[in-house]
């Protein structure tokens, strides 16, 4: 009787191990078809979300065959009623879990994908990524305490007065994330947008996230800003309405001079050198403005109009070499240099 019974337990044991394998192995096998399925179609259809749908998904179709199978072993196993709803509630709350860590996965990469600036909607920063990927896990884990039973409202009412605790503690963090959910709802700045702050701070943005905004300076620098000087400061958008960039430079000129003449060896020194200029419109023809006097000396001001921010400073590198090197040759009178400036020092100002 004994024997008997050894060799149903063996039997039993055996068959248990034989169904989690075959589990593990049947994921393994349904994994790799999904993963050639997604490239496929994705190469057939032309659509652009491969890595989104395979890094969501990850390795986690062997993971949950394997909960399945394990609970399929557990249920020939010999484990008392109380011991298998325990384990029973552990493989089903993994499984939950597992869900939900790749819908959070999901989310997050989609919102990325259709936040892009390309598709025209809010602009994508981790802060809402991250943001709607934190909300998928907090359902998911309010939907494993209700499956144990555990009533939701006590929590969600201890979380409230938990939330209010730590809200005093961190105003500054909270006052950071605030500030930039608003600056980004409000479309104020994006990642791309070359901006400036009234204190001096700018740059490419690069990201906003749940407490800095990153700034990428014209030097590769990058200058990491908290949010709420951001949201607080006065700030130039260099890229709004549109990213064309209207640039001057400025000469002095000495009182004397023949500003008709000024003028026109300005324009063609722009014109000149218009087609090797990066980023200038071609059927732009410059603009010069003499706007006010000086002691001794006329500001002349050249106005071009360059594609986007950062190639502004290599369009005036040229143009100031240019047109020194056309307005010296042509004998135009620079004013004399400041009282106790240098002996040496060019006599224009830019």
């Amino acid at each position: 009787m004994k024997g008997h019974l050894l060799y149903s337990s063996l039997d039993r044991g055996a068959l248990a191990a034989g169904i989690f394998l075959g589990s593990l192995l049947l994921g393994l096998l349904i994994d790799l078809v999904l993963r050639k399925t997604i490239r496929r179609l994705c190469r057939i259809r032309h659509w652009k979300d491969e890595e989104i749908l395979l890094g969501s998904i990850g390795r986690k179709v062997p993971f949950w065959f394997s909960l399945a199978g394990l609970y399929g072993a557990l249920s020939l196993s010999s484990l008392s009623p109380h011991l298998f709803r325990l384990a029973e509630r552990v493989v089903v709350s993994l499984l939950i879990l597992s869900f939900t860590f790749a819908l959070s996965s999901l989310t997050n990469r989609f919102v990325r994908r259709f936040t892009a600036p390309s598709q025209g909607l809010v602009p994508t920063t981790s802060l809402i990524s991250n943001l709607s990927g934190a909300t998928v896990i907090v359902l998911g884990a309010l939907g494993v305490l209700q499956y144990w039973g555990v009533s939701v409202t006590p929590v969600l009412t201890g979380l409230g007065i938990g939330a209010l605790a730590v809200a005093l503690a961190l105003q500054d963090t909270l006052s950071n994330f605030f500030s930039g959910l608003s600056t980004i709802l409000s479309e104020q700045i994006k990642p791309k947008d070359v901006v400036k702050l009234e204190t001096g701070e700018e740059g490419e943005v690069q990201d906003i996230n749940w407490r800095n905004t990153t700034l990428k300076t014209a030097a590769g620098n990058l200058v990491v800003v908290p949010n709420s000087k951001v949201a607080g400061s006065i700030l130039t958008n260099f890229s709004l309405p549109s990213p064309p960039l209207t640039v001057s430079i400025t000469l002095l000129v000495a009182f004397q001079s023949d500003l008709d003449r000024v003028e026109s060896i300005i324009l063609e020194g722009f014109d000149a050198l218009r087609g090797r200029l990066p980023g200038v419109f071609t059927g732009d023809p410059g603009t010069v403005r003499f706007q006010d006097f000086r002691e001794g000396a006329v500001p002349v001001k050249l106005f071009v109009t360059v594609q986007d921010y950062n190639q502004q400073f290599l369009v005036k590198h040229l143009l100031i070499k240019e047109l020194h090197r056309r307005l010296k040759e042509a004998g135009v009178p620079f004013p004399p240099p400041p009282l106790g400036g240098k002996g040496g020092e060019p006599p224009s100002s830019f």
